[in-house]
């Protein structure tokens, strides 16, 4: 069974960001509200999260809450964000080893907060955007092949990575991993193949062999 939630713990769980005046009023910003609806969720579930366990876990009334998040769907998308925190953090290197990286950190997103899955998935759309947006920024810096074939790699891999947060609690993360490096294998080749400078067409070929071994005009000149 979970621990009971307590103000002690929210504070010291958001790194002590929240401002306490004297009186032991709590004042957290956006950071903390994030941080403690996580908890809540990760302790108890999705179902767990109101504004009212939130406000009692930040040590604040619900009233006071509502003037920091408007709503309990403004809270849900912070803790979207939240969950996907470390994996949206632009990772280096070349883009078949940063698409790689990314797919990890989601991975791993999964595997420590597998109680959020639900929550996430309610709120698909802006979990896709927010991967999409992470991979289109990777093949960005992409040159090969064309920006339509860049764009279309770019929405498939973003549909993998998508996938593999929502993969059952036991799908092993290298059996992921091996797929997704033989689509990016996949890809490459492509994009390899379609960067690859043409042959020049037969016609003018033979067109220029014609031209070499024909004869050089003979010049006249005006004798004098």
């Amino acid at each position: 069974m979970g621990r009971n939630l307590r103000r002690d713990d929210a504070i010291g769980e958001t790194a002590g960001d929240a401002a306490v005046d004297p009186s032991g009023s709590v004042d957290p910003d956006i950071g903390d509200i994030a941080a403690a609806a996580l908890a809540i969720v990760d302790e108890q579930g999705s179902a767990a999260l109101t504004m009212r366990s939130l406000g009692a876990y930040l040590g604040m009334g619900a009233s006071s809450l509502y003037g920091k998040v408007r709503t309990k769907d403004d809270v849900a998308a912070l803790v979207v964000m939240r969950v996907l925190d470390e994996p949206v953090e632009r990772p280096g290197g070349a883009w078949q080893v940063q698409l790689l990286e990314l797919a990890r950190r989601v991975d791993t997103a999964r595997r420590t907060h597998p109680n959020a899955l639900a929550l996430l998935g309610e709120r698909i759309d802006q979990v896709a955007a927010v991967i999409r947006a992470q991979v289109s920024a990777i093949f960005s810096e992409v040159t090969l092949g064309s920006n339509g074939e860049r764009a279309l790699a770019a929405e498939v891999l973003s549909r993998f990575v998508l996938g593999s947060l929502f993969a059952p609690a036991d799908t092993h993360g290298d059996a992921d991993a091996l797929s997704l490096n033989y689509m990016i294998d996949a890809v490459t080749r492509a994009f390899e193949a379609t960067s690859t400078p043409e042959p020049a067409p037969r016609e003018s070929s033979l067109v220029a062999r014609r031209q070499a071994s024909a004869p050089a005009p003979r010049v006249w000149s005006r004798v004098q």
